[in-house]
């Protein structure tokens, strides 16, 4: 290779933007220090409402389970009275009482600790088995991750299957409109008989 051509791919990497200014004694590497992944995703989360919102909410949620005396205005869940039966709620019991007389807002406020736990439990049961799930997949590869892709894929479309169930079921004793096929079936052929 010639000197010329040299000097030519020289001058073609430095403006592709290949070739870096760490060789270049006039760059100060301490100027333009990169950030790393977790401080690019803080820059934004700081910068996000809505991040802030979900924040004060969990810590929130978080102080009621841990201490739900402080939340609870001194009401027991567990002391119940018939006499206090579907009262409204008062300036004393802000959330009234049920049918048992039990208080709605220590009850409220006692059961938080429970969601709080189930729902982390969850979490932590479906973060390990997805792991290991896709631990197995990409190691095996091949016909190993396409069955286990399928089946992940019927537990993702189970909530919807659930559903569609749930509305094709609604029927005329809850007041909402038939969407079965059968029944719309039937309403056609009600129409063609009126109609002829």
């Amino acid at each position: 290779m010639t000197d010329q051509q040299k000097e030519e791919l020289r001058e073609d990497l430095v403006e592709a933007g290949t070739r870096t200014g760490l060789a270049a004694p006039s760059v100060d590497v301490t100027k333009e220090r990169q950030n790393s992944l977790w401080s690019d995703a803080w820059g934004q989360l700081r910068r996000n409402p809505l991040f802030w919102i979900g924040a004060v909410l969990g810590v929130f949620f978080l102080l009621m389970a841990l201490v739900p005396q402080a939340f609870a205005r001194g009401a027991d869940p567990r002391s119940c009275d018939l006499a206090n039966s579907k009262q409204p709620p008062s300036s004393a019991h802000w959330m009234g009482f049920d049918q048992q007389g039990c208080d709605y807002l220590a009850n409220v406020v006692y059961g938080t600790r429970t969601s709080l736990t189930i729902g982390v439990l969850s979490v932590i049961g479906v973060l390990v088995l997805g792991v290991v799930i896709g631990a197995i997949a990409g190691y095996y590869g091949g016909v190993a991750d396409s069955l286990l892709s399928r089946i992940t894929d019927i537990f993702f479309a189970l909530p919807l299957i659930l559903g569609a169930i749930l509305l094709l079921r609604v029927g005329p004793s809850t007041g909402l409109p038939v969407l079965s096929t059968g029944e719309r079936v039937q309403s056609r052929s009600r129409c063609r008989s009126s109609a002829g």
